[in-house]
C-alpha cells in the first residue's frame, strides 16, 4: 500500500517527452530560448507556490537542455542545508559535472586549486563548513599539506582576535580579492569546456545552467548565505543560474534574519535579474489541471474503485485544490478505504468531501464528527 505516489523517475536526457502531464513544454521552450539568448551572466528566479510541481518541471526542462548539449547542474539546496558554508557544495557540484564530462584536466585542476584558495580565506573568517569539504572532493584530506593548513586556519579563526590578527587581515585584503578573482576566472574557463566540443558556424556557445532547487525549504540563514555565495563567487560569464523557489516564503527567510521591518522583496531583488512565474496560478490553469492530477495520483497509488476515482477528480476540479493538497487527500482516502475494508459506491462524494474538509478545515471536520456542524 502506498499513501503517496512514488517520486517520478525522470530521465536526465528525455525532457518533456516522458509525460508532460500539465502541458508546460511550451513554457519550458520559452525559458530555454531566453537562457540560450543571454550574452552575459544572469540569475533567473522561477517562482511558484509550494506543491505546484516546480521540481518535476525543472527536471524535465533540464532534460530538454541536455538534448541540446547544454551543460546542466541540478542542486537540491535543501539536501545540503545542514552545512554552514554553501560555497563548498556549489564548487563540489561543478567539479562533479566536470569529472563526468571528462573535461580538460588542466582546467579542472585549476578550478580545484582556486576553490581551495577561496576555502582557505573562508576558514580565516570562521568557515565552519570546511569540516565537510572532503566529501565533495574539493579537498583531499589524505594528500599534501592542504588539509593541515586549513585546520590551522580554522584554529586561528576560533582563537581570540587580537590587533595582530586584525592588522593581518587588513594587509591581506588585496590578496583575498585576487584569490576570489582567480576563482571566478577558473570557473569561467571550466564552464566553457563543459559545453559542446564543436559549434556550427554562427552558433553561440551555450552557458553552464546551474539550477538551484528547494531554496524555500532551507534554513533561512543557509538560504541567504547561498544567495550571497552565488552573487559574490559564481556570477561569471558563461554561467546562468535558475533559482527555483516560492518567493513569498523566501521573503519570510529575510524577515527571520533581519527583522519584520526590512523590505524583504527589495533585499532579494539584488540577487536575481528576472523573475518568471511557473504557469499555475490562474483559475483557468488550476481548473484545467487539478482534476487531471487527482486522477493520475488516485490511479498511481492503487485506487481501483472507479466511483471513488471519479469523485476525487470532480471535487479536485470543483474546489481547484493545489497538487500537494491532492496528494494528502488521496492519502486520507486510502487510509479510510483500508481501515473499512472497502467503500460503498453510494457515499464516495461524501467521503471525499469529508476527507478534504479534514485537511483544509480541521475545525469544521471536528464539528462534523461531533454532529455539531450547521450546514447553513
Amino acid at each position: 500500500m502506498r499513501l503517496f505516489p512514488a517520486p517520478p523517475e525522470i530521465d536526465e536526457q528525455t525532457g518533456f517527452d516522458q509525460g508532460d502531464l500539465f502541458g508546460r513544454k511550451e513554457f519550458g521552450d520559452r525559458l530555454t530560448r531566453l537562457v540560450l539568448a543571454l550574452e552575459h551572466p544572469a540569475v533567473l528566479l522561477l517562482d511558484a507556490p509550494w506543491g505546484a510541481g516546480k521540481t518535476i518541471f525543472v527536471k524535465m526542462w533540464e532534460g530538454e537542455l541536455r538534448k541540446q548539449s547544454v551543460p546542466v547542474i541540478h542542486f537540491d539546496a535543501f539536501a545540503s542545508d545542514y552545512m554552514a558554508d554553501p560555497f563548498t557544495a556549489l564548487a563540489g557540484e561543478v567539479l562533479d559535472l566536470a569529472k563526468r564530462h571528462e573535461s580538460d584536466d588542466a582546467k579542472v585542476d585549476s578550478f580545484r586549486a582556486k576553490s581551495l584558495g577561496v576555502l582557505k580565506v573562508i576558514a580565516k573568517h570562521g568557515g565552519r563548513a570546511l569540516v565537510k569539504a572532503a566529501t565533495y572532493g574539493v579537498i583531499d584530506p589524505g594528500s599534501s599539506d592542504d588539509w593541515k593548513n586549513i585546520e590551522k586556519d580554522m584554529a586561528a579563526a576560533a582563537a581570540e582576535i587580537s590587533d595582530k590578527v586584525l592588522l593581518d587581515r587588513l594587509d591581506h585584503h588585496a590578496e583575498e580579492k585576487a584569490t576570489f578573482a582567480a576563482f571566478r576566472e577558473a570557473l569561467k574557463e571550466l564552464a566553457i569546456s563543459l559545453g559542446p566540443v564543436e559549434l556550427a558556424e554562427g552558433e553561440r556557445r551555450p552557458p553552464l545552467v546551474f539550477v538551484i532547487d528547494e531554496l524555500d525549504r532551507c534554513r533561512p540563514t543557509f538560504a541567504l548565505s547561498l544567495l550571497e555565495t552565488v552573487k559574490h563567487f559564481f556570477d561569471v560569464d558563461g554561467v546562468v543560474f535558475l533559482l527555483v523557489t516560492n518567493l513569498a516564503q523566501l521573503e519570510k527567510s529575510v524577515e527571520f534574519a533581519y527583522g519584520a521591518g526590512i523590505d524583504a522583496r527589495g533585499y532579494l531583488d539584488k540577487f536575481f535579474h528576472l523573475r518568471a512565474l511557473l504557469p499555475t496560478r490562474s483559475k483557468k490553469y488550476i481548473s484545467g489541471h487539478s482534476g487531471t492530477y487527482a486522477r493520475h495520483i488516485a490511479i498511481s497509488t492503487g485506487i481501483r474503485n472507479n466511483y471513488l476515482i471519479e469523485a476525487i477528480t470532480n471535487i479536485a476540479n470543483e474546489m481547484k485544490i493545489d497538487f500537494r493538497t491532492t496528494e494528502r487527500l488521496v492519502a486520507n482516502i486510502i487510509l479510510f478505504e483500508t481501515s473499512t475494508n472497502g467503500i460503498m459506491n453510494a457515499f464516495t462524494d461524501v467521503i471525499v468531501g469529508l476527507s478534504l474538509m479534514r485537511i483544509k478545515h480541521p475545525h469544521l471536520y471536528d464539528r462534523a464528527r461531533a454532529r455539531n456542524l450547521n450546514l447553513e
